[in-house]
């Protein structure tokens, strides 16, 4: 019974976490059209792919044995000095990531890629010009995040411990591209997996 209770728990932080920041899935029609996996759908539940600046939240009550539980046992895991990260592939040549700290356990990140990316893959993106749709065609797994109505923003992980943060604004239905910028991503994500990204960079499927 108790396992049950802390189980909801974990459904009703998550749809909470939605609600609060929201949330558009867009993927390129032409993975989507192939996407038939359980565990995909799954880790939609856990907001793959959040902006750092908004993912100190999802760690409130997520543990491990409960993202095992959704999305089943992982392909690889492996425990580093402070966290651990196991990966997980998509019938759809994605794979997800998800990071936990290995002091609490609890989860601190879960991306979803098929690579990552360097900073001239960005530079067909043009302010007040481009949209969604055209970093959708970089990235097939953005995650637009709504800060407001009418603002969003969107993440990326680069090859080399950055991260690209696209700023949005909605303009007749559409997202807009309003700004392109670049940091150090504080988790240190293409280090943390580099032990494993080859496999994950050969392995995936070509559409």
């Amino acid at each position: 019974m108790k396992r049950y209770i802390l189980l909801v728990m974990v459904v009703l932080v998550m749809v909470g976490l939605t609600a609060s920041f929201g949330c558009v899935d867009v993927l390129n029609s032409k993975v989507s059209d192939k996407v038939d996996d359980k565990m995909i759908e799954s880790v939609n539940l856990f907001n793959p792919n959040m902006p750092y600046s908004l993912r100190g939240s999802m760690s409130l009550v997520i543990k491990k044995n409960y993202v095992e539980e959704s999305l089943g046992k992982a392909d690889i895991t492996r425990r580093l000095d402070t966290k651990t990260y196991e990966i997980r592939k998509g019938d759809d040549g994605s794979f997800v990531v998800v990071v936990y700290d290995n002091e609490t356990g609890r989860l601190i990140d879960v991306w979803r890629l098929d690579k990552l990316y360097e900073r001239n893959d960005f530079d067909r993106l043009v302010n007040g010009v481009s949209s969604l749709e055209d970093v959708v065609l970089i990235d097939p797994y953005t995650k637009v995040f709504e800060k407001s109505n009418s603002e969003g923003v969107s993440e990326h992980r680069l090859i080399n411990d950055e991260i690209v943060i696209i700023d949005y604004k909605l303009v007749d239905d559409y997202w807009q591209v309003e700004k392109v910028g670049f940091e150090k991503d504080p988790l240190g994500f293409s280090s943390l997996i580099s032990q494993d990204y080859s496999e994950i960079k050969n392995s995936r499927c070509e559409f």
